[in-house]
């Protein structure tokens, strides 16, 4: 069973279809982190640098316990998962390629433009020069 941890923000929108293809079983674990849940013991437990989103796998590769963070790395991690693989090993370096197109290109980009057109107010005034 994977508990994913996320906030409600747009990277995790990465992982949830994800988890439905592989038809691994999960639960949602909402964490809010305006209230700074990401740094409760509960869930430092689970991911020591209080990153989300993150998913925690109570039975990982050889039973024992794994986590991940990062839509990115997360994305990673469920489409290599033992026996859930969702295509051929010569399919990989195709999907190394959308991967890292979509974290370093599409991801940060709309992230920033979000960011900008609804969440950034600036409080920053241009001095007078002429004082």
């Amino acid at each position: 069973m994977i508990d994913f941890y996320l906030p409600p923000t747009p990277n995790p929108a990465k992982v949830d279809p994800m988890l439905e293809e592989t038809g691994l079983e999960y639960e949602l674990r909402l964490i809010d982190t305006k209230k700074g849940e990401r740094h409760f013991d509960s869930f430092l437990k689970v991911k020591t640098n209080g990153k989300v989103p993150a998913i925690g796998e109570r039975a990982g590769p050889a039973g024992r316990e794994a986590s991940a963070f990062d839509s990115s790395a997360i994305l990673f991690c469920l489409a290599e998962n033992p026996g859930k693989d969702l295509s051929a090993a010569t399919d990989r370096p195709e999907r190394l390629l959308w991967l890292l197109f979509v974290s370093s290109g599409v991801g940060p980009f709309s992230g920033q433009s979000v960011q900008l057109q609804h969440g950034h107010r600036s409080s920053c005034r241009i001095a007078d020069m002429s004082a």
